[in-house]
């Protein structure tokens, strides 16, 4: 499985509607779609959300950031992400 960051900014209608029913519907739609919740935290500053996730492949996390944007009005920012050994790794092969 392959580790994402993935960035949120809530929406003025989405700051509406936090609730810990909307957070557990969150956690159980990025499980259906194949992925698994590594960190979920609440942050001060430029994001409003900060989730480690790891998904199948760049498809499957696709689908959960368009599917976890309909469902909490958040924008969120995906990213792919390697552990720093397979990132020495490349770099030695370069």
């Amino acid at each position: 499985m392959q580790t994402y960051y993935m960035l949120g900014k809530y929406s003025t209608v989405g700051v509406k509607h936090i609730a810990a029913v909307r957070s557990e519907s969150f956690t159980r739609m990025i499980e259906d779609l194949g992925g698994e919740i590594i960190l979920l935290d609440a942050l001060l500053g430029e994001y409003d959300l900060a989730i480690i996730a790891r998904f199948p492949d760049n498809r499957a996390a696709l689908r959960a950031s368009l599917a976890l944007e309909k469902l909490t009005e958040l924008t969120l920012k995906t990213m792919p992400a390697i552990s720093v050994a397979e990132f020495d790794q490349l770099a030695l092969e370069i």
